[in-house]
């Protein structure tokens, strides 16, 4: 038989572990110094900055990326002016041949999130360590991509990142 204070401490470490198991599973929002965006990730993104030649001359990328047990989750973007979304196509092409450099490629389709048209692909990596997901999407003259690789076990993890993308007005 358990005494009352044998049944308070036992309830106290259930309630703990309840908040604990809630509180882990939390993923911080992640907010662009510029504020045109948000992001959620299972944690803080590195923030790095290069300058890398495209048809239209050099141009400054932004990236933020977090590798963690669930995956690889990275947000890129890059201004170019008078950007147009007839060359929306020539871009996903680009990052189509990054994605089949390294996965067995699944899917592909246009889509429209965060109010923004774009493209998604999806591949099975060819280590065989899971999926790699990616969107393309154009806001202005400012293009994103986001990059999700994730296990198969964790592969929700990836639909989570997307929806959590919203631009800030």
């Amino acid at each position: 038989m358990f005494t009352a204070g044998a049944i308070a401490r036992i309830g106290a470490v259930l309630l703990l572990l309840v908040l604990a198991a809630c509180g882990g599973d939390q993923w911080p929002r992640f907010e662009a110094q510029d504020q045109a965006f948000s992001i959620r990730m299972p944690g803080a993104p590195i923030a790095a900055a290069e300058t890398v030649k495209l048809p239209e001359g050099d141009v400054p990328l932004v990236t933020f990326e977090l590798r963690s047990a669930r995956g690889r989750f990275m947000l890129a973007h890059w201004d170019i002016a008078n950007l147009s979304d007839r060359r929306l196509p020539q871009y996903y092409q680009r990052a189509r041949g990054v994605i089949l450099a390294r996965g067995e490629f699944l899917a592909e389709r246009p889509i429209r999130t965060a109010g923004l048209e774009g493209f998604e692909m999806r591949a099975r990596a060819l280590d065989g360590s899971g999926y790699i997901t990616a969107r393309l999407l154009l806001a202005g003259s400012r293009m994103y991509f986001l990059l999700a690789t994730t296990p198969a076990s964790a592969s929700d993890d990836a639909e989570r990142f997307f929806q959590s993308f919203t631009l800030k007005s």
